[in-house]
C-alpha cells in the first residue's frame, strides 16, 4: 500500500531499467532439460512436474517408452526400492524418489 501511495502522491519515482542489464527473455527449455531425474528429492520432483504441465511437459522413460507425466502427489509414506523403480501399491502406482 505504500508503494501505491507514494505513486499517488508522487514521493516515489521510478527509475529506468539499465537496458544493457535487462533480459528480454528466458531461454527455451531443451527436451532433454524436461526429464525427470528421480534422484532428486520428492518436492523438487513434484514441483518440476507441476511447472511444466501440460507443456512443455516433464518427462521420463517408462518400460522403454518416454511418456509426459502431468500431475504427481508425494506419497506419504516411504517407497522402497532405488530411484526410478516404480511399484504399485494397493491398486496406485508409485516411484521411488531420491529421498
Amino acid at each position: 500500500m505504500e508503494t501505491i501511495r507514494g505513486i499517488e502522491n508522487q514521493t516515489i519515482h521510478p527509475i529506468p531499467q539499465d537496458e544493457q542489464k535487462a533480459i528480454h527473455k528466458a531461454p527455451r527449455f531443451s527436451r532433454e532439460m524436461l526429464q525427470i531425474h528421480w534422484n532428486q528429492p520428492t518436492e523438487s520432483i513434484h514441483h518440476w512436474i507441476r511447472a511444466f504441465a501440460p507443456s512443455p511437459g516433464a518427462w521420463s522413460v517408462i518400460a522403454g517408452k518416454q511418456i509426459k507425466i502431468l500431475s504427481s502427489v508425494p506419497a506419504a509414506f516411504e517407497i522402497a526400492g532405488e530411484p526410478g523403480e516404480i511399484r504399485q501399491i494397493q491398486q496406485q502406482w508409485y516411484v521411488k524418489t531420491g529421498d
